[in-house]
């Protein structure tokens, strides 16, 4: 799903969406948001998502750059991932820096899905956790992600392929 997953250290990555994928991600995640939190907003017992539903198999990509210091290297990601229904999360990516591709990563995750529609996101590889914020369209079919990590600035949207 995100560059840190291919073991990149968090504390160096800034990695910043396309001008299309972060615009489509803004504004859905603060429509979705303003909607829910203000009174006249839509009503909020309508949404009824779980950890079930995230389930199946989702594309994603994005592209931006790393940044250390003075230092901005273009990147891009495209992968996939299969959500189990359960708060389990595996992976398959393959990340392109300045250039460079280190091939295939595989990895996993865990997951947690509030009533409204809000969840959290944990991945462990190669020794780095990172986390991420998740915002669902209530079926499950896409959502939107953010990191929460300090010095990390990635955001995108996930598309479900196959249920």
């Amino acid at each position: 799903m995100r560059v840190l997953r291919s073991g990149r250290r968090a504390g160096r990555l800034v990695a910043v969406a396309a001008a299309g994928v972060l615009g489509l991600t803004g504004t859905l995640a603060f429509t979705g948001a303003a909607g829910a939190a203000g009174s006249g907003g839509a009503d909020r017992s309508a949404h009824k998502c779980s950890k079930e539903t995230l389930k199946g198999q989702y594309l994603y990509h994005f592209t931006g750059a790393q940044v250390s210091g003075s230092k901005h290297e273009p990147m891009a990601e495209a992968g996939t991932e299969w959500y189990d229904g359960h708060g389990r999360i595996k992976t398959i990516s393959t990340t392109s820096e300045n250039g460079k591709s280190d091939g295939k990563t595989y990895g996993s995750g865990t997951y947690t899905v509030k009533s409204d529609c809000t969840g959290k996101a944990t991945y462990e590889s190669s020794g780095e956790t990172t986390h991420y914020d998740l915002y669902l369209e209530p079926e499950g079919k896409k959502f939107t992600f953010v990191s929460t990590d300090k010095g990390s600035s990635i955001s995108g949207e996930e598309n479900r392929v196959f249920k």
